[in-house]
């Protein structure tokens, strides 16, 4: 049996329109805001783990970004923030359950003079997200982990090398790429695009939908009260 004509171009006309009717699914992306110096991060650090793997099960990437929390004029000693570290790590212990370690209560807060500063390690953090993008995540945790676990300066750039001994790069070519003013940019664009998205404190997670920005969780969540405003906020 033949069909005519007019019911091919029935059926082809019927064809396009419901292809142009159907609403075209918005483009999603989650950002998890944070600074390596900031302690509530740190304390954020497995939270944001089972946050990208529950994500990425629905294929959505979530993207790390350092948000340049102490750069400019307030880079310095750490002794002004001492007494306050002191007070206030022990809460940060008992509502995230992550440890700070005698090589940063022993250590760096008995050593005032240490310098305070984003910019190194988020430098460190650019290369790795240039280079290894699939390990940045993991990276950032283990610089957290090295700052207020083991005690590391964060102007320690031979350390912060080190550790990108464990993610399969050389020390030394790790430490002449810290110098490099093109990953400097990098950590410096980061700080800008936070700002744009008027992130201004961590840990935030932010959403994108078609180029808008919406500030889904600002401060510490659990995983299971971040992870549901995200998907409340996919699904609105």
């Amino acid at each position: 049996m033949r069909i005519s004509t007019l019911v091919i171009l029935v059926l082809v006309a019927l064809f396009f329109s419901a292809a142009f009717l159907t609403p075209q699914k918005e483009e999603v992306k989650i950002y998890y805001v944070m600074d390596p110096l900031c302690g509530w991060c740190y304390g954020f650090s497995e939270v944001s783990g089972k946050l990208d793997s529950a994500l990425g099960v629905q294929n959505i990437h979530m993207n790390s970004i350092t948000g340049g929390m102490i750069t400019g004029k307030r880079i310095g000693p750490i002794a002004p923030m001492v007494d306050f570290f002191k007070k206030s790590y022990p809460t940060l212990e008992q509502k995230t359950g992550v440890k700070f370690g005698k090589g940063f209560i022993n250590g760096t807060l008995n050593k005032p003079e240490t310098i305070y500063n984003s910019i190194p390690p988020s430098i460190a953090i650019a290369i790795v997200g240039t280079e290894k993008p699939i390990q940045k995540l993991r990276f950032i945790r283990a610089i957290q982990k090295a700052i207020y676990f083991d005690g590391i300066a964060p102007t320690d750039t031979v350390a912060l090398s080190r550790i990108s001994a464990d993610f399969g790069f050389d020390q030394k070519e790790f430490y002449t790429k810290m110098k490099d003013k093109r990953y400097l940019e990098i950590a410096q664009k980061d700080f800008r695009i936070a700002k744009e998205m008027g992130v201004k404190g961590f840990p935030t997670i932010v959403g994108e939908k078609n180029g808008e920005f919406d500030l889904i969780n600002v401060g510490y969540s659990n995983f299971e009260k971040v992870h549901q405003k995200i998907l409340n906020w996919i699904n609105q």
